[in-house]
């Protein structure tokens, strides 16, 4: 793809140093705002000429030209800022010594200036020369066309095969189409991830309204038109007209167009279908055709993106969703090359076979028509089928790329420039993986995605980002907080093999596993020290290291030998759960574009679409340097052995920026050792985190100043780390520290006041050091820019700096208190007094306090969402959470210990905003809830209580109530939700359903439906156990 996405990712870069670190810029500011500038041209030339694969070779060779460029002068930048930053903690200004290479520095980013300035000159040349030799707006038109051959193209795809599984959907979409109770005319709007089958679903239903004999159909004119990214106005009318048999071709003013359709339409009751719409300005163009004569004409909206059809109706549009097993595997087997499965036996290996493959579609039609077909030409027997499963995974996955990576290809190309990172990267997790939205945004804001907004924090700017990528149906959200934003997401794998192709091209990042680590070590060159671009020095020869790097290329060069490999097994027949863990023991190695495997076997198309993924690899596509392929920018490594990751000496440590470790089921081993290789080899990088480590012994994390670039430090796993060095607070990038592992010494150095930019200090419980008399005096303010710190060991002196306002805009705050330790109601009491100061705090989670005096009258009236961990909760305090105005979720936690009382009362007129209640493992017997106490419920969660008979009969008074969670309750809170009025069925689930939410239910489960007066259900889900630590 000749479009990118690097000159903005760098105009990030530079903008933010500009604007935070200009005294860093000594002597180079003008140079780096010229090429800040340059780089602005460049990406509103991207971005409006529409490059992506509709002009010619120059342009493209111009666009490969600028990602090379970017490279180097990221390279550049950060090599000046390296020096300066040591001198600087060197108290060292700009001695006689140093001048002459200030002078080289200032020399390199002026030739880094001028090749900017070059590139956004070429491109606009380029453009209107092609302009001018082709008829102005040709690209465009070019591109239109060929986005409208694409979209057919794909959608023909489905479209050609037989249609299942929307029986349902459509039943229901039709009972409103035509429901007599709705008089005026209605847009109604399906929507969904593209690929599922969207045009298909209209089309079953235009064509069961279309057929109807005139006396039963109940609508005189029905029309479709298809939409899609190349939408145009006047066409869009003029296929309106034909399709009611009008011919106004003679007519091409748009006004005069839909003046026709409304002349046409005026009077009757008509149906209409908008197919394919991208954009929420085509309902905006052409809604005034159609009249509303209150007959019940109704239009029909097929779209990928929620805002779209949002802004043609304020009613929920309907969200398509992915087809079960059954209907997946009644789909496949449409495909008339594979009717010979109807002949075999239900149980049959093959039979078991084929439902495996099926399911690894994940629901998706587009995927498993593209699935069959290719099965359909492996042969009709079990061992055909699973020799192409063992050796033709890599095949398949470059096939499909050919149908279902160009289908998602168009979602990709219509994001804003802005997104287009973002949404890339959510191929750096594993597949099939649910993330946390949290961590996702984080690390958006650390790589630099997320432009800055001046009054508007980055976590809002990011979670904004999240949600236009969830209304545009490429994120799937797994859960919901109680405030509705999502907790937990994933991606379709088709979705992620996208991102990992494009991503590959980009040089965006590399997903490396641990079985393909040793082919692809030859493909990340060493670099043993810094390269300085400005001295013009080499990296001195590392004779051992380039042993290794032959010894690899030779070990790589005998797999591709056929004759110099075994052949793989073939799957032998077995029960089909044996059979299962086979194929899941194998798909567990995750297939990666950018991971350098190879197929098992070398056949003639295997080995031809390996030659095609080496040369992306080695660079040799559109005459780029092979450079920007070998030095990933970012890596992101899957793996259950960190010492088998050959060593840290394959990591380009010039260029790689971000270094993520996803370590799986078994735990990596991490020690000083590694570390310390880390802390040496990688002096770029701006975000480290491990997920899931096993520390051996004590971690010192002594050198880890060497990462002056650090932006996002995280470790997630078990073990201990020693201390949390002083030197880490010359750490002057640094705005995100997650700890999830213990610490011996848990104290943060004192030092940690000077660490201007940290925003997120997250950890097990840890002491906060008292500001020193020149932070008191506004010197150093850590504090003053902190927005989430958690969890903050409760000390005497706690309520002193909390209350002296040195965390005024913090958001997130997390107290522990040791019971140990000697503290008094009236201490505490002062603790949670202290908190009025924070005007800014929403969450709020207190683990291990004990019950306060009658003092506390009140908390911040900010709070959003508490949560309380082994804590007291007496009536009082209960009656403060009851008065928070914002309140909109409440846990309550008890582990290891009892409640205190056997009752809890929500008085009348408490908790009027809240959304969400947990209580787990509070055995209470009796549970009261007054009049008009927790209104707008939506959400409840009760775990852990035996000795509960009933629930309040309030409680189903509640409108908004949707979703009851329970576990381990007793049999006759269970038998009571049998007697109540409403109470519909009751059916047994195998495992707790997708959409129970959040999911942390384990074994089997018990559904209720119970309907309430105001006509609206309440779904009550009771599993066998639950899973504290999801809560």
């Amino acid at each position: 793809m000749a479009n990118t996405i690097l000159p903005i990712l760098l105009e990030n870069y530079l903008t933010r140093l500009l604007k935070d670190h200009p005294n860093l810029l000594f002597g180079l500011k003008g140079q780096v705002s010229s090429i800040q500038i340059d780089l602005r041209i460049i990406n509103e030339k991207l971005r409006e000429n529409n490059v992506a694969k509709h002009h010619g070779d120059d342009v493209k060779k111009v666009v490969d030209q600028a990602k090379d460029v970017c490279l180097e002068v990221e390279d550049v930048m950060d090599t000046y800022l390296t020096k300066v930053v040591i001198q600087r903690r060197q108290k060292m200004g700009i001695p006689p010594g140093r001048l002459s290479q200030l002078i080289s520095h200032v020399k390199v980013f002026r030739d880094a200036a001028s090749k900017t300035r070059r590139i956004a000159i070429d491109i606009g040349k380029h453009i209107k020369y092609e302009e001018a030799a082709n008829g102005t707006g040709v690209a465009e038109s070019t591109a239109a066309a060929a986005q409208e051959h694409q979209s057919r193209q794909s959608r023909n795809f489905v479209e050609d095969d037989f249609v299942v599984g929307f029986d349902r959907d459509m039943t229901i979409l039709v009972n409103q189409l035509i429901d007599p109770r709705n008089s005026r005319r209605s847009v109604t709007s399906i929507i969904g991830m593209g690929g599922l089958g969207k045009t298909t679903l209209a089309r079953k239903i235009y064509n069961k309204i279309y057929k109807e004999p005139p006396r039963k159909n109940p609508f005189l004119c029905v029309a479709w038109v298809h939409v899609s990214q190349g939408y145009n106005r006047t066409r869009f009318f003029l296929d309106l007209l034909e399709c009611f048999n009008l011919n106004y071709h003679n007519l091409c003013d748009d006004g005069d167009l839909a003046s026709k359709v409304r002349e046409h339409l005026g009077g009757k009751r008509y149906f209409v279908v908008m197919d394919d719409i991208w954009q929420t300005q085509v309902w905006e163009d052409v809604k005034i055709a159609f009249p509303d004569d209150l007959n019940g004409s109704r239009i029909l909206i097929t779209s990928r993106h929620k805002e779209i059809a949002s802004a043609a109706s304020p009613g929920t549009p309907y969200l398509l969703s992915f087809l079960d097993n059954e209907a997946s595997w009644e789909l496949f087997c449409r495909n008339q090359r594979l009717m010979f499965l109807e002949e075999e036996d239900r149980g049959s290996d093959l039979i078991n076979l084929g439902k495996l493959f099926v399911e690894s579609c994940k629901g998706l039609p587009l995927s498993i028509i593209d699935l069959a077909e290719v099965l359909a030409g492996q042969g009709k027997t079990y061992e055909s089928w699973s020799n192409f499963f063992l050796d033709g995974i890599d095949g398949y996955s470059n096939h499909r790329s050919k149908w279902c990576l160009e289908y998602m290809a168009l979602s990709y190309n219509h994001l804003p420039q802005h997104l287009k990172p973002c949404f890339l990267y959510l191929g750096v997790f594993p597949k099939d993986s649910e993330i946390q939205t949290k961590v996702l945004t984080q690390l958006w804001i650390a790589e630099g995605f997320v432009q800055q907004i001046e009054n508007i924090t980055a976590d809002a700017v990011a979670e904004d980002y999240l949600e236009k990528l969830i209304d545009g149906n490429l994120i799937q959200v797994t859960s919901r907080r109680g405030d509705g934003t999502a907790r937990t997401c994933r991606i379709h794998s088709v979705i992620r093999n996208f991102c990992l192709t494009e991503s590959l091209q980009e040089n965006f990042f590399k997903v490396q596993r641990e079985d393909g680590l040793a082919v692809s070590s030859k493909d990340l060159k060493v670099q043993s020290k810094d390269q300085d671009p400005a001295s013009g020095d080499k990296p001195p020869r590392n004779t051992e290291t380039s042993q290794q790097q032959k010894k690899n290329l030779e070990d790589t060069q005998s797999e591709d030998d056929p004759s110099s490999r075994p052949k793989p097994p073939t799957l032998t027949r077995s029960n089909p759960r044996l059979l299962k863990k086979k194929m899941e023991a194998i798909q567990s190695k995750d297939h990666d574009p950018s991971s350098g495997d190879k197929p098992r076997r070398n056949t003639e198309s295997n080995l031809k679409q390996n030659k095609n993924l080496k040369e992306i690899q080695s660079g040799d596509h559109g005459n780029r340097s092979s450079s920007s392929i070998i030095k990933p920018r970012r890596l992101s490594v899957h793996c259950n052995n960190l010492s088998y990751y050959v060593t840290w000496n394959t990591i380009d440590a010039s260029s790689a920026r971000s270094l993520l470790y996803f370590c799986g089921q078994k735990q990596i081993q991490f020690d000083k050792k590694k570390w310390m290789r880390l802390c040496h080899g990688l002096k770029f990088i701006r975000v480290l985190s491990f997920y899931n480590i096993n520390i051996n012994g004590e971690l010192d994390l002594s050198g880890i100043e060497n990462l002056i670039f650090l932006r996002c430090f995280k470790i997630r796993g078990s073990g201990l780390i020693k201390k949390i060095p002083d030197s880490m607070c010359n750490l002057r990038f640094l705005e995100t520290l997650d700890l999830g592992v213990q610490v011996s010494d848990c104290s943060w150095p004192k030092n940690i006041w000077r660490m201007k930019r940290l925003r997120r200090l997250c950890s097990l419980p840890m002491k906060f050091p008292e500001p020193d008399d020149q932070t008191r005096m506004g010197k150093y303010s850590t504090g003053c820019n902190l927005q989430v710190l958690s969890e903050l060991y409760v000390e005497k002196k706690t309520s002193d700096f909390l209350g002296n306002t040195e965390f005024p805009y913090l958001l997130d705050l997390g107290l522990f208190y040791k019971g140990s330790e000697l503290f008094d109601q009236s201490q505490m009491t002062k603790v949670l007094q202290s908190l009025e100061k924070l005007q800014h705090l929403q969450r709020l989670r207190l683990s291990g306090f004990i019950n306060c005096d009658r003092r506390l009258y009140n908390l911040t009236s900010t709070l959003t969402k508490v949560r309380l961990y082994n804590s007291s909760l007496d009536s009082n305090f209960l009656s403060i959470l009851g008065d928070l105005p914002k309140l909109l979720a409440l846990t309550m936690k008890l582990k290891d210990m009892g409640c205190e009382s056997d009752t809890i009362i929500m008085e009348e007129g408490k908790f009027q905003q809240l959304r969400a209640l947990k209580m787990i493992g509070y055995d209470i017997q009796m549970w009261e809830l007054e009049k008009n106490a927790m209104p707008n419920l939506q959400h409840l969660a009760l775990l852990g209580n035996q000795r509960m008979k009933a629930l309040p009969e309030e409680l189903w008074k509640r409108k908004d109530l949707r979703l009851v969670q329970m576990s381990e309750i007793s049999e006759s809170l269970r038998n009571s939700l049998r007697k109540l009025e409403g109470f519909t069925k009751e059916r047994r689930l195998d495992s707790p359903p997708a959409d129970g939410n959040p999911r942390y239910l384990q074994g089997m489960v018990s559904e209720f439906i119970i309907n309430r007066s105001n006509e609206s259900k309440a779904r009550v889900l009771i599993g066998e156990a639950f899973e504290f630590g999801k809560i």
